[in-house]
C-alpha cells in the first residue's frame, strides 16, 4: 500500500486503534493533507479534534515505511489523548501505544526535508520576482521610517499605528524608528 491517497490511510488508523484497545476511535479520526507549508514535520495530530494532518510537500519524499510510521505516530497521539487526557506529547503512555501498534516510538521522522524546503524557497523567490504576481499589491510600501542605520519602507497600517502613538525599533541597530512621510510615487 502506497498511502498516496487519504482513503489509503484509514485501514492503518483503524488497525492502530484496534491494537491500542480503542477500536471505536478509528472511525472518528479524520485525516487530510495540510494546507499549511509543512516542510519540516511530516505530520501533526490534533487530538481534541481527532484530526491528523500530513505534509503535502514532504509526502513524495517519504518511503512507504515512513508514511505508515507517521500515520501510526499521529494516530497514537490521538489515542493517547482519548485514553489518558492531556499528556506530554511523546511520554511513556504514547511510547507504549506505539509499541502496541507495532512501530518504533521515535519522536522524529527520517525523511529528508532539504528538498521540500528548497522547493518552498524556489516558489517564494518566484512569487517575489513576480512570477505569481496578483493583480494588486498586497503590502504597498508608501511611507518610510528612519533610524540610525537607514530607511525602512513601511506599510500604511504600520505608519498609521506610528501616528497613533505606537513605537517600533529597528532589528539591526535597536534604535527607535521615526516616521518620515514621502510621496507614494517614490516607492512604487
Amino acid at each position: 500500500m502506497l498511502f498516496q491517497d487519504v482513503a489509503d490511510w484509514y485501514p492503518l488508523i483503524d488497525d492502530v486503534c484496534e491494537k491500542c484497545g480503542v477500536p471505536e476511535l478509528g472511525s472518528k479520526i479524520r485525516a487530510e493533507f495540510s494546507t499549511m507549508r509543512m516542510t519540516c514535520c511530516l505530520g501533526v495530530a490534533y487530538p481534541d479534534r481527532k484530526l491528523i494532518r500530513l505534509s503535502r510537500p514532504l509526502w513524495p519524499y517519504a518511503t512507504e515505511t515512513d508514511r505508515a510510521w507517521v500515520i501510526a505516530h499521529e494516530a497514537c497521539h490521538v489515542v493517547d489523548a482519548y485514553r489518558n487526557g492531556p499528556t506530554p506529547p511523546h511520554g511513556k503512555p504514547w511510547k507504549a501505544l506505539m509499541r502496541k501498534a507495532g512501530f518504533k516510538p521515535d519522536r522524529c521522522h527520517k525523511v529528508p526535508t532539504k528538498f521540500a524546503e528548497q522547493e518552498a524557497q524556489r516558489k517564494r523567490a518566484a512569487r517575489q520576482a513576480g512570477a505569481f504576481a496578483s493583480p494588486r499589491k498586497r503590502h504597498a510600501r508608501s511611507e518610510v521610517g528612519k533610524c540610525a542605520c537607514g530607511p525602512h519602507p513601511l506599510t500604511k497600517n504600520t505608519a498609521t499605528r506610528m501616528r497613533n502613538g505606537s513605537f517600533y525599533s529597528c532589528r539591526k541597530c535597536d534604535q527607535l524608528i521615526v516616521l518620515e512621510e514621502i510621496p507614494a510615487s517614490t516607492f512604487s
